[in-house]
């Protein structure tokens, strides 16, 4: 089984800001396997006891044939 190491490029763009909850997108880089993307959707709501805290609602890692069709869908 390959190794995957877990960052090597990342971009994280807000979603949504509705209602004091915030919806981030995480997309990372991956070295190995090469080409592969690791998607992550997050979210903080202001009025929880730990307002920054994000709370991880989606994670995949996607192959980058995977990954283009993501795309396109989008």
């Amino acid at each position: 089984m390959e190794k995957i190491e877990i960052q090597r490029e990342k971009m994280k763009q807000l979603l949504s800001d509705c209602n004091g909850m915030q919806t981030y997108l995480e997309v990372t880089d991956q070295a190995s396997p090469a080409g592969y993307k690791y998607i992550k959707i997050t979210s903080t709501y202001e009025k929880s006891k730990t307002p920054g805290d994000e709370r991880v609602r989606f994670e995949m890692l996607l192959s980058p044939e995977a990954y283009s069709k993501l795309k396109d869908l989008l």
